[in-house]
């Protein structure tokens, strides 16, 4: 789990993000999977942190199509821009993730490869309409193709 907010945190840091958003993206899934909850991150971390964490914290108890939609919606409206760049950071991160585990068993996902694409391209998409939001919106697209590749070509999407 350190690993990957490191990696959110160095693709943040590497893109000028502020040392909000730096933080933030260290912190982005401690209310998801630990016991740690927003309360006590408050007493820790400043409103600027805490409102980037969670406006990209998911509420898990809603199915995975409705939290994804919302974190696409997320990108959509752009109302958060650091929220945003904690977004492409964290995908980035997980499609390095699995291009070094290739080949990549989709069946371990909750949702098959198609959705996986569905979820990584609609981001891309919404976010591409704020090209100048984020620096390495063409690496995020680059990952996507290469993550994808195999699917892409099977069914010519």
């Amino acid at each position: 789990m350190f690993v990957h907010a490191y990696k959110v945190a160095e693709i943040l840091y590497r893109n000028n993000a502020s040392k909000e958003t730096v933080i933030a993206g260290l912190l982005h899934d401690v209310i998801e999977d630990t016991p740690y909850k927003e309360y006590i991150l408050r007493i820790f971390f400043n409103d600027v942190i805490m409102n980037t964490v969670l406006f990209h914290t998911e509420d898990k108890s809603k199915s995975w199509e409705i939290r994804k939609l919302t974190t696409i919606n997320e990108v959509k409206d752009d109302e958060n821009s650091e929220g945003v760049w904690l977004i492409l950071a964290d995908r980035i991160a997980n499609m390095e993730d699995m291009i070094l585990s290739y080949p990549i068993d989709w069946n371990i996902f909750n949702r098959g490869v198609e959705k996986q694409y569905w979820y990584f391209s609609e981001i891309y998409k919404y976010a591409l309409e704020q090209k100048s939001i984020f620096p390495e919106l063409n690496y995020y697209k680059d990952c996507m193709d290469m993550l994808f590749e195999d699917f892409l070509l099977e069914s010519k999407v």
